[in-house]
């Protein structure tokens, strides 16, 4: 993986999850409308003095008020916040400067812990949540069997709600606001910004799905929760940058009516809480990193953070088995994305483990303004093949969905091949959507989480796992189906169960070769060919169907469908190439009948070779990187940053003849008389044909000839 990059478009400003549209406010603060100031190094309350803190807060930019308070804390006997000293009421708006947050931490063994229950620890200092009014605080609580089982132990990064801009971060409308979503279910202060963590100590709270304790889980039977005796540790994500950040930005710092600091301090507070894990479990056999919501009816996303710290954990812990599960959060996005995080807004490039070393890859190997958090998980994969990770997921959450439209993505974009309205009948314009072609579909949501996941199992190794079921339901985790559902409903088998899926994950071995490179993941299921994963027991019937190339690895790529009343004449232009190059490769008898339904071949395959880039491959045919992503863009060969394009990777090239040149770097065709392309295609077809003697109405109107499969180029 190297780094080069495009950057989308400015984001559309639909509101996420479906609430009042943000308009012309959401594209106004997303690059370059802020100011920020990183912290470069790892944070934690020893050895920190308040002078140095000080030092590394930013200049405030929403008001004068640049005082450093002490942070208020929840007291749960008189149901308010009170100052941590005195126990007075006491209480405290959105912040500037951060507030200082009262330590009070204790280790696992302590006798508190004996109960069972879960304890708040609160690592103090800068650990504070986005607003900068509410302390960061995490939970823990022992195994079910006490001190008898210290060896197994769950992390679970919440989900708590991404936020770019001054109305997804901000407390001026509570509809539009996404950091610490979930605190939007407990208030606890009228006319403040209340804490995620506190909306998590409802006595309700994990008590269904992997959260319930159970001291007896080693039976297979429905209903039991093979997790139930593992000890467990909640890590809340408050500041709206998916447990990854290290920066304090203002949002629309020159609006006093929408300026807003946010404190992305989401791996400053995730690192503290990892330390504490590390130092209490050191002899830990597994460790199941998670990401999840609290509960089914959470409206939080962000569970893909958890993939970035599951390889730190294994690197502290060589010893045990850590795999890492991210439920409900395919990662799938709108073309918007990389606009949104275009300044990097939560620092993300300056997030720090405890140990002082980068928690991300390297800028130049993937950026949060450049790339996809699918390729992300695909890097940690490669990179730490001793970690497993996993995705668990609904087709059609609807958490995802509102991501999905926030980040210039729609519901329905087209109607084939894989689309949103593939009703078996409805061809393009008839039904209501775009006309399809190239440019068809590339902001369905349906086509898209089906190219998202086709791709992630197709390009990662075999360390990598997925679980997907149809529907709407969220937070498999923390759902009551948890031990009792499969992917498959109509083939549910008892090792097919998502919790005896999960527990066969979470326990299986790798084999490592001498190099230390992967030779064997022991993971479910037991068929892990590329077709039983794609469209076996742990994927639900046809939901990943449809999507052209995707039928085997092997499969025919450059493919497309003819929409109504559509001819090789008409999808020529669609491609920048003529009928007759499209005649030739799909050997039809007719070029001018329409054959609606009828899968053509639009272009060639082309397999990179070793160091070969994008540019490159673009030069060679003719055309240029734009050209090619466009061609690609939402198909099996989908390419989101040029960068990363490996040797191996198939992409989809329609060569410009006159240009294209041969191995030796010489023209095939070196006379610039010759007319492809747009050129033609200014041209009556029927016109061409009659200059060859021929006419549409003398050639046999048959159905289209069966040619030999394409070479790849």
């Amino acid at each position: 993986f190297g780094l080069k990059g495009q950057r989308a478009a400015l984001a559309s400003g639909m509101a996420l999850h479906g609430r009042t549209a943000l308009a012309a406010v959401l594209v106004a603060s997303l690059v370059g409308c802020g100011a920020a100031h990183e912290h470069m190094g790892p944070m934690e309350e020893r050895g920190v003095t308040h002078e140095a803190e000080m030092n590394m807060m930013m200049p405030a930019y929403c008001s004068i008020d640049r005082v450093q308070r002490v942070c208020p804390r929840w007291d749960d006997t008189n149901n308010q916040m009170t100052h941590p000293d005195t126990g007075a009421k006491y209480d405290l708006d959105q912040q500037e400067v951060p507030c200082m947050s009262r330590r009070r931490m204790m280790d696992i063994t302590d006798p508190v812990f004996q109960d069972l229950a879960f304890k708040k620890l609160y690592p103090g200092g800068h650990s504070v949540c986005g607003h900068g009014n509410r302390e960061f605080y995490f939970m823990a609580r022992e195994s079910a069997k006490g001190r008898n089982e210290p060896n197994k132990v769950m992390v679970a990064f919440m989900s708590g709600g991404w936020c770019w801009n001054a109305e997804t971060c901000g407390v001026m409308d509570l509809q539009l606001r996404t950091m610490a979503r979930d605190a939007l279910l407990n208030s606890v202060a009228a006319g403040s910004a209340p804490s995620v963590p506190q909306a998590y100590s409802r006595s309700d709270a994990f008590k269904s799905g992997i959260f319930r304790q159970q001291a007896e889980a080693d039976s297979t039977a429905i209903g039991t929760n093979r997790f139930g005796d593992w000890a467990l540790v909640v890590i809340p994500d408050c500041t709206g940058d998916l447990h990854m950040g290290n920066r304090t930005y203002t949002y629309s710092p020159d609006d006093p009516t929408r300026c807003i600091t946010a404190h992305h301090r989401g791996a400053t507070n995730a690192g503290m809480a990892v330390e504490w894990v590390l130092r209490n479990w050191a002899h830990a056999t597994h460790v199941l990193v998670l990401g999840t919501g609290h509960s089914e009816s959470s409206k939080a996303s962000g569970a893909h953070g958890a993939a970035a710290w599951a390889p730190y954990i294994q690197s502290k812990l060589p010893n045990a088995l850590v795999r890492c599960v991210i439920d409900s959060s395919m990662a799938v996005f709108g073309p918007n994305l990389n606009a949104a995080l275009a300044a990097d807004p939560w620092g993300t490039s300056h997030a720090r483990a405890p140990d002082g070393s980068g928690l991300l890859p390297p800028p130049e190997e993937w950026h949060v303004a450049t790339d996809e958090f699918s390729t992300l998980l695909e890097w940690n994969a490669w990179k730490y093949p001793s970690v497993a990770f996993a995705d668990i997921s609904s087709t059609d959450d609807q958490v995802q969905v509102a991501d999905f439209e926030v980040t210039g993505g729609m519901r329905r974009d087209c109607c084939l091949n894989g689309c949103g309205c593939n009703f078996g009948t409805d061809f393009g314009v008839s039904a209501g959507a775009p006309a399809f072609g190239v440019v068809g579909g590339t902001r369905d949501w349906t086509k898209s989480r089906k190219v998202t996941m086709l791709r992630r199992i197709r390009r990662m190794p075999s360390n990598y796992r997925s679980w997907l079921h149809s529907g709407e339901r969220r937070n498999w985790l923390a759902s009551a189906r948890f031990t009792t559902q499969c992917a498959v409903p109509s083939n549910c088998m008892e090792h097919s169960r998502l919790v005896n899926f999960l527990f066969l994950f979470a326990t299986g071995t790798t084999v490592f070769n001498a190099d230390g490179s992967l030779q064997v993941a022991n993971l479910p299921p037991a068929n892990r060919t590329y077709v039983n994963r794609v469209f076996g027991e742990v994927t639900c019937t046809g939901c990943l169907d449809g999507i052209l190339g995707s039928e085997s690895m092997g499969a025919e790529a450059c493919t497309s469908t003819l929409g109504d009343a559509e001819t090789l004449f008409t999808v020529a232009p669609k491609y920048r190439s003529d009928w007759m190059a499209l005649w030739s490769l799909n050997g039809w008898e007719a070029p001018d009948v329409a054959r609606t339904g009828s899968v053509y071949r639009f272009g060639h395959m082309y397999e990179v070779r070793e160091g070969e880039s994008m540019g490159e491959v673009a030069e060679r045919f003719g055309t240029d990187v734009e050209e090619l992503l466009r061609l690609n863009r939402n198909l099996i060969t989908h390419v989101h940053n040029p960068a990363r394009v490996r040797e191996g990777d198939v992409v989809c090239v329609v060569p410009q003849w006159h240009h294209t040149m041969d191995q030796m770097g010489q023209k095939i065709c070196p006379s610039d008389g010759q007319r492809f392309g747009e050129a033609l295609s200014e041209r009556d077809p029927l016109e061409e044909l009659a200059e060859e003697g021929m006419m549409p109405g003398d050639m046999p109107q048959v159905g289209a000839a069966r040619v030999a499969p394409a070479k790849r180029l």
